[in-house]
């Protein structure tokens, strides 16, 4: 029975595996997909995000399965010959198990609901991680003399902020739903609020990519709007719907990339992705540390007042029984016609 557990066990982990190595795979043939110019440039690297996710949240047991994927993005789809594509799928698994482990070193909470968690997902992910993984492949393409020496640092800084963009796009949106649970009680009016969130920030976006004005910075006021009235959930994908259209503005050459230098236009989509991720992430992530301040303050206020009522409840001079009561005010009687000279008379007496 024992054995037949395990075997189960086991038996899952790899299909879990298997099934991470596809998604990487796949989510790589969508990254190609981006590429504009001359074919190398690429707005944002998917599988680096979805790797680094899929690691912080099934555990570091997965890192066969980024190492595979990756092996068969760079020998299949990005047509490098074996041992290179070895050697970067190396360099692209131990960036990711270094993110992690630094991340988990710095106590990093895959609920994304502190600040602390969003500075560390940007600094020991977003850009130590994916600066060790992209230097070493950049490197290895330059000594295969794959990668022209004149071309190398534009390359490797091109390929480490597309990596990044994806860890601060990609990341983020993959843990926030991981979290999330359907409602026992389903408000029709904050579904369509969120349905017309979602929506306007794809067409204001759209509207912005296609516009030979520049229009870009209208997204940040949907992002504001998403992330005060849905928090992380809405911060991330609104983040995550932007990201997706400016790169089909990019790749079409629409509107403001329309004729630009093509260094120049990547700088830019870059810059808009991660500083409208950023800008709705944090506005989130503080909007859920003032609630929670809120609510610790709040269960703070209800313990005191039980505190203050019992204390008040044992302190109060408790009522006499009756007969207690009448027995008391007989000896005050009592007391009173002794002190006058009075005649007293007892229940003896009367008996």
């Amino acid at each position: 029975m024992v054995s037949q557990r395990a075997f189960r066990t086991h038996l899952v982990t790899v299909l879990v595996m298997v099934a991470l190595a596809g998604v990487y795979f796949g989510t790589a043939l969508l990254g190609v997909l981006q590429e504009f110019g001359s074919g190398t440039l690429r707005t944002m690297w998917p599988p680096t995000g979805v790797a680094l996710a899929a690691l912080l949240l099934l555990g570091l047991r997965m890192w066969p399965s980024v190492a595979l994927g990756s092996f068969l993005v760079n020998l299949i789809v990005l047509d490098h010959p074996p041992l290179v594509s070895a050697v970067i799928c190396l360099a692209a698994t131990l960036g990711i198990v270094l993110a992690v482990l630094l991340l988990r070193m710095a106590h990093f909470q895959n609920g994304l609901d502190r600040l602390r968690d969003l500075l560390a997902l940007v600094f020991l992910g977003a850009i130590l991680g994916t600066l060790v993984s992209s230097a070493i492949s950049a490197g290895t393409l330059y000594r295969t003399g794959a990668l022209p020496p004149e071309t190398f640092l534009t390359e490797w800084f091109l390929d480490w902020t597309s990596a990044a963009v994806s860890v601060l796009v990609i990341t983020p949106f993959i843990l926030v739903v991981s979290r999330l649970r359907w409602p026992r009680q389903l408000r029709l009016r904050r579904a369509a609020e969120a349905f017309a969130m979602l929506a306007v920030a794809a067409l204001v976006t759209l509207a912005a990519v296609h516009s030979s004005t520049e229009l870009l910075f209208l997204v940040f006021p949907v992002l504001i709007w998403a992330a005060v009235r849905f928090q992380l959930a809405g911060a991330s994908a609104a983040a995550l719907i932007t990201t997706i259209v400016v790169s089909h503005g990019a790749v079409g050459g629409f509107g403001p990339f329309a004729g630009g230098d093509e260094f120049t236009n990547l700088l830019t989509i870059q810059a808009l992705d991660a500083s409208s991720s950023l800008t709705a992430l944090a506005l989130a992530v503080t909007i859920a540390e003032r609630d929670r301040a809120h609510w610790a303050v709040e269960n703070a206020a209800t313990q005191l007042a039980s505190v203050v009522h019992q204390l008040d409840h044992r302190l109060r001079p408790r009522p006499l029984a009756p007969q207690v009561r009448a027995m008391a005010d007989q000896r005050e009687a009592e007391a009173g016609a002794a002190a006058s000279g009075e005649p007293t008379s007892s229940v003896a007496d009367h008996g």
